[in-house]
């Protein structure tokens, strides 16, 4: 056998057994064909792992601020139903019950509405954060072929 034939694949050399014609001593030949040769391809891969480490860094900051935020709402809404019980039972009649408990209500609704607003304000900034290392597809829409004539 000459030296040639001992990595020749139709003579059963090492490239043979593998099922490839291309190896070398350090593994599979680098070539125009093997893809994951193609650096333009690895720097996509590169940025696309980049841009998902900061979305995910962006849904996580998000969740921790909606979270504290959440935990701060509900310690201030407890404690104001304690108050409005404690001033409920020093109440000596009907009409203090009722302005006490007209006071809660519209106190109550202002700062639900202005806790709706921060919350939709935190998770629109986490949408953004999400979406902004995302590299986006062009949105730009194909000309229209023009028709033939009847």
């Amino acid at each position: 056998m000459t030296e040639s034939s001992k990595t020749s694949p139709v003579s059963g050399g090492k490239a043979a057994r593998l099922g490839r014609d291309n190896l070398t001593a350090a593994g599979p030949a680098k070539t125009a064909d093997n893809p994951a040769d193609d650096p333009a391809r690895s720097d996509d891969q590169a940025n696309s792992l980049q841009a998902f480490v900061e979305a995910n860094e962006a849904i996580m900051t998000g969740m921790a601020t909606l979270g504290a935020e959440m935990v701060t709402f509900g310690s201030q809404r407890l404690s104001a139903n304690l108050e409005r019980s404690e001033s409920l039972a020093a109440c000596n009649d009907l009409t203090q019950v009722v302005q006490i408990q007209s006071d809660f209500i519209e106190a109550a609704t202002r700062q639900y509405l202005t806790q709706t607003n921060m919350v939709l304000s935190i998770m629109t900034a986490m949408s953004r954060g999400l979406w902004a290392p995302l590299p986006m597809p062009s949105l730009a829409v194909p000309p229209r072929p023009e028709r033939e004539a009847d």
